[in-house]
């Protein structure tokens, strides 16, 4: 895991993301204080499950 100050990962945003990219985990520091992370996306859909319908689209009621 590696720690980076916030100016400097405005100065290298490209070279961080590369490593994040690479699996890296990146803790963005404002001064000492840890204030955000950053994190290689999941291949997965981040929970989101998309269900086929139990019945056609006609026979839905409409909202009123």
């Amino acid at each position: 895991m590696k720690k980076a100050k916030v100016s400097e990962l405005k100065a290298r945003l490209s070279s961080y993301l590369a490593d994040v990219r690479k699996g890296d985990i990146l803790v963005v520091c404002d001064r000492s204080t840890p204030i955000a992370r950053l994190v290689p996306m999941e291949e997965e859909g981040e929970g989101l499950k998309i269900c086929e319908s139990a019945k056609p689209i006609g026979e839905l009621q409409k909202i009123r």
